[in-house]
């Protein structure tokens, strides 16, 4: 299918081709794609390179193997392919099939965020933003990568601008700001932003209080898997605060939240089931509860596990 000199006539079929391999990985075919992406790979072409470098890593049709991997991401990133250039600054910064470098990761980012890949560049904001290993922190040259990605929508990057406006970190310190970058990651479908954007409505950081936002906000964060906004949204039903008091859908929220190691659901959890009023008294969950909250360092739930166990047999709570 693929020879090794080509027409430039051929060329544009040859790529929608390469294009149709791409498509067949996204869908699950992984044999199709290997069939035009390996041909096309070993005569040069490099967005076939690239996504046979995926395969590779992610075990797709053929063993894992991030040797493999990395060996075609750098022939497609030698090229100036984009993508490819961003994975290998993965593979390097990770140090999957080769030694950790994060000076090669770091030039590898660059490579593809001055070609404008959007993730690329928020890695980079992330980096400067933290401060990782040989690269100093530097709060303005985040700011100016996750400007560039999020002009490109990037969610993540949203955030960290919010983060950065909120801290008054290489930008002026400015609530109303920080919550409009929220804003604008939540809707994308960014936790972190919906959980902070719940928060700056229910207590009016940036934006006018609104209880029946904040709850919107925390149960698109909480749907999402965050156990903070889990236990937060319980404790909007457990006292009626944006929506009508419910506890049974309180306890709900916070089992999720505690199921999912949130300490203050877990000591809530293990309070009901002290106290008896919400959910059946039953000594053993409350031992339970108050254990795992004490063990991440809630001084409520170890000072009330002792009283639990004092006042129950050994025989009883263990």
């Amino acid at each position: 299918m693929f020879e090794k000199k080509q027409s430039d006539s051929l060329l544009p079929s040859l790529l929608a081709e390469i294009d149709r391999g791409i498509g067949f990985v996204r869908s699950g075919d992984f044999d199709r794609a290997w069939q035009i992406l390996r041909p096309a790979a070993e005569q040069g072409f490099p967005k076939a390179q690239t996504s046979l470098g995926a395969m590779y890593d992610n075990g797709q049709r053929v063993p894992q193997d991030h040797a493999a991997a990395l060996l075609w991401y750098r022939k497609a990133a030698e090229q100036g392919e984009v993508t490819a250039q961003y994975n290998l600054a993965n593979v390097y910064a990770e140090g999957r099939g080769v030694a950790k470098n994060e000076e090669l990761a770091l030039s590898w980012y660059r490579k593809s965020a001055d070609q404008g890949n959007r993730f690329a560049q928020c890695q980079l904001g992330l980096l400067y933003a933290c401060g990782h290993g040989s690269i100093t922190k530097d709060s303005s040259q985040a700011v100016s990568w996750f400007l560039r990605a999020a002009e490109q929508s990037n969610p993540v990057a949203l955030y960290w601008l919010g983060i950065l406006s909120q801290r008054g970190e290489g930008l002026p310190k400015d609530e109303v700001a920080a919550s409009a970058w929220y804003g604008k990651a939540a809707c994308l479908g960014h936790a972190g932003a919906q959980r902070n954007l719940g928060v700056a409505y229910e207590f009016g950081h940036g934006v006018a209080m609104n209880q029946e936002k904040a709850v919107h906000w925390y149960r698109q964060a909480a749907e999402r898997g965050c156990n903070h906004c889990q236990c937060y949204l319980a404790d909007m039903y457990s006292v009626g605060k944006g929506v009508p008091k419910d506890l049974p859908q309180a306890v709900f929220w916070y089992r999720r939240a505690a199921e999912g190691g949130n300490a203050p659901a877990q000591y809530f959890l293990g309070l009901a089931y002290d106290k008896g009023e919400i959910l059946p008294k039953d000594a053993e969950q409350a031992a339970v509860w108050y254990r795992k909250a004490a063990d991440q360092g809630n001084l409520d739930a170890e000072r009330n596990l002792k009283v639990l166990l004092n006042r129950c047999s050994n025989e009883t709570i263990h």
